[in-house]
């Protein structure tokens, strides 16, 4: 009965485990207009759905407020928005030290072909500045490439911060076609909690895109 009782769990374990990751196959849908970089998630520049930032990076959830994060592309660019709550009576930090100062990243890579290509990772503090690091393996002249293609802007208001980034595929080495995927993670360090708050724990860094979600560019 005992052995019964435990295999029945462990394949509940397994289907649930096979649910949470179906849940992590997002779609950027494909609009005609660019966003303004600027800070502000405006409601008629991004789609209404949002991804929640929820997640611990042991893929438990997060005791406080979750992050969300909104984004489209137009065939050449993807755009991204992430907002980031924070406890009442704080302020957000506004340093330039990953892990110390409030900060997001997007981790991505292409996944369309039989081997992925290198993970990008994107950091971008609240403090406006944004920086593009080879910890996810990418090589340092195509991350510096990336860098100098990204646009960052962030602004944070009483109870959150919004970090936009607008990332052009070509500097990523992704060729667009409709339905095209990509391997994809964001995660954001929250000072006033001192914790990691992720869209898809990977049971290590954000960047273990092996383990984060995946990303669709749609044609519509």
């Amino acid at each position: 009965m005992r052995t019964t009782c435990m295999l029945v769990l462990a394949c509940a374990l397994v289907l649930q485990s096979h649910a949470r990751a179906e849940d992590f196959n997002a779609t950027a849908e494909l609009r005609d207009k660019a966003a303004v970089i600027d800070g502000v998630a405006d409601k008629d520049e991004y789609p209404a759905k949002e991804l929640l930032i929820s997640q611990t990076p042991e893929r438990e959830k997060i005791q406080g407020e979750a992050g969300r994060a909104q984004l489209f592309h137009d065939g050449k660019t993807l755009f991204v928005a992430v907002t980031i709550p924070f406890k009442a009576g704080t302020q957000v930090s506004k340093g330039e030290s990953w892990g110390t100062d409030d900060g997001a990243e997007i981790c991505i890579r292409d996944a369309s072909g039989t081997q992925a290509g290198a993970t990008f990772v994107i950091h971008g503090f609240a403090s406006g500045k944004h920086e593009c690091t080879t910890d996810g393996g990418a090589p340092d002249d195509a991350s510096q490439k990336l860098d100098k293609a990204v646009k960052f802007t962030a602004k944070a208001g009483n109870k959150s911060w919004t970090g936009e980034w607008s990332i052009p595929l070509s500097a990523l080495g992704v060729n667009y076609k409709p339905g095209i995927k990509l391997g994809f993670n964001i995660g954001a360090w929250r000072s006033d909690n001192s914790e990691w708050i992720v869209w898809r724990g990977t049971q290590g860094a954000t960047y273990n895109l092996d383990e984060g979600g995946k990303l669709t560019l749609s044609d519509k």
